[in-house]
């Protein structure tokens, strides 16, 4: 019998509120009007996360115990939490594509290392992660500066 493929999309939107610097793959994408950081603020992990837990048929992020408490500390565990299930659950990843939907073009400059730390973070290789940046259009120009964007679609097979 063959194995099948199961598929889960994810998808997370954060206005940014004040200046505040964001993570983005666990990687902080640092704002040169700010320096509050908030590690808990990662949209990319999150939608990543809500796709592997969807695609593995067990929920969302939300349904995570302690999930609340884990936003507080750090994004990252989160991830590394939810990696964690969807191994236990038999699932391997076949490939994620993720797209970062924001009007700061100074995240183009940090993909490398996003898409390094998210592959370390899911032990996965390279080539099975896509991290891409789009343009966020909106008629009021003023509104893209506090909004960023974060969908994520996942594959993932039995072992």
């Amino acid at each position: 019998m063959a194995k099948s493929i199961r598929v889960g999309i994810g998808k997370y939107r954060y206005n940014i509120s004040g200046n505040i610097t964001i993570t983005l793959g666990g990687i902080e994408i640092p704002n040169s009007e700010s320096e509050n950081y908030d590690p808990s603020i990662d949209c990319l992990i999150y939608a990543v996360s809500d796709a592997l837990l969807g695609a593995a048929a067990l929920g969302g992020i939300a349904q995570i115990p302690d999930f609340y408490e884990k936003v507080e500390s750090k994004a990252v565990e989160v991830v590394k939490d939810v990696e964690r299930k969807v191994h236990y659950e038999g699932y391997a990843i076949v490939n994620i594509d993720s797209t970062i939907l924001t009007s700061n073009n100074v995240i183009n400059k940090y993909l490398n290392r996003i898409h390094e730390n998210l592959t370390s973070l899911l032990f996965i290789k390279p080539e099975q992660l896509n991290v891409k940046v789009c343009p966020y259009t909106d008629s009021d120009s003023e509104t893209l500066k506090e909004k960023i964007e974060c969908n994520a679609v996942v594959s993932l097979k039995k072992r």
